[in-house]
């Protein structure tokens, strides 16, 4: 949870357009460092893959996935622009600045999924 609460500052009365501007600067700088700190950082990527049929059982795994700032230990994140049917779907920093989707079929029947493209986004360990 955040620590600090934040409101959005408003213009103070008789406060001039340059002052205010100065002020509000500011306090989104310090929001937003109040976010990252407790949020961490993260950064996204986007694949487009067309994964082969999957039996039950079967898995396949994507190329590498190019994410330069991605290093061992982040956490991984992944989403598809489609019905995944079922199949699991996760994704892991393989070495440092590269990223693989893998996709896990344990439905009990074959799936076919169409091609698409997945969303990565890796977010910083602290």
């Amino acid at each position: 949870m955040i620590s600090r609460t934040h409101i959005f500052p408003y213009p103070e009365k008789d406060e001039s357009l340059i002052d205010y501007a100065a002020r509000l600067i500011r306090e989104l700088q310090v929001m937003h460092e109040a976010l990252v700190d407790e949020m961490g950082t993260y950064f996204e990527e986007t694949y487009s893959w067309n994964p082969g049929s999957l039996s039950d059982g079967a898995g396949e795994t994507s190329g590498d996935v190019s994410a330069p700032e991605a290093t061992l230990g982040d956490y991984v994140s992944v989403s598809a622009d489609q019905d995944l049917q079922g199949v699991l779907c996760f994704g892991y920093v393989k070495s440092a600045g590269l990223v693989n989707i893998r996709l896990q079929n344990e439905t009990g029947g074959t799936v076919d999924l169409a091609g698409g493209t997945f969303r990565i986004r890796i977010k910083r360990a602290v």
